[in-house]
């Protein structure tokens, strides 16, 4: 045997020091990532145009006990980021992150009998406000042109003719987001007030987007409502178990990430807790 204090004693002394070290670690356990780029910046926007006032609308209605708002909303957003049947929109909540949503519980019935509830109220969607620039308005109006209108309407006034003239190309493009990006068809109903309700809520969807192009255009980024949602995508709410108490974070953004979001006029997304080994 080797003497007190020898080779022995020091791989013990050793061992007992790894022993105690790794007891003293931090036990991490680490969930799925949910995307939470994409719909934060919808969110956002949903919040700038007015739609979460219609959580108030359907709180004065006791017969709904579902979370109608958050329901419609679940629904707008799933036709900007993927566009789906209902049951596909409950498939889709298992990978994203929807702020402020709870949707856990959210069901098939749910989402339908929330259609209902849109369609009931759908004059309180009209809840967006939007400003005038005066001084683009006289601006615009000096390179006002001529152009020769010719038609068959007789019961419109000249000014009318040229109003429903110039809004016609506007008109064509939001028909076309909705074919195409939105996909208004196909129809996953039969009923003709469900029709109606997935039709306004594609609207609502067309609102969203028609904002972001906007901006987007505006800042000549280059980028379309799409390819930004995509970009987007890529940031990520992570919750982790750190001792077994959970700790949420938020993907660090990209310099394109965060550019973006300011293009936008939008916040970046915050980490509700940091994340400290020193437990």
């Amino acid at each position: 045997m080797d003497e007190t204090g020898g080779q022995v004693d020091s791989i013990l002394n050793a061992l007992l020091r790894a022993k105690v070290s790794t007891a003293d670690e931090p036990q991490i356990e680490f969930e799925s990532a949910l995307s939470l780029g994409d719909v934060w910046a919808l969110h956002r926007l949903w919040q700038e145009v007015g739609f979460y006032e219609l959580s108030r609308v359907f709180r004065k209605a006791p017969r709904y006990t579902t979370a109608v708002e958050h329901a419609i909303r679940v629904m707008v957003f799933n036709r900007l980021c993927d566009p789906d049947s209902k049951l596909g929109v409950l498939r889709k909540l298992k990978t994203v992150s929807i702020p402020e949503v709870g949707t856990a519980n959210l069901t098939h019935h749910q989402l339908l009998r929330s259609m209902d509830a849109l369609l009931d109220h759908q004059k309180a969607v009209d809840l967006f406000t939007y400003q005038i620039d005066e001084n683009a308005l006289k601006q615009a109006e000096l390179l006002d042109g001529k152009l020769l209108l010719v038609n068959n309407v007789t019961d419109l006034a000249p000014q009318e003719v040229v109003t429903r003239y110039k809004s016609l190309a506007d008109i064509e493009r939001g028909f076309k987001v909705l074919k195409s990006e939105i996909e208004i068809a196909l129809v996953y109903h039969r009923l003709p007030h469900r029709i109606r309700a997935h039709a306004m809520i594609c609207f609502m969807a067309l609102i969203l987007y028609r904002i972001m192009r906007t901006r987007l255009k505006m800042a000549n980024t280059g980028l379309s409502p799409e390819r930004a949602l995509a970009q987007l995508k890529a940031v990520h709410r992570h919750q982790v178990k750190v001792n077994d108490k959970p700790v949420s974070g938020v993907s660090t953004l990209t310099k394109e990430q965060t550019d973006l979001l300011g293009t936008l006029t939008l916040t970046k997304p915050t980490k509700k807790e940091k994340l400290s080994l020193d437990l």
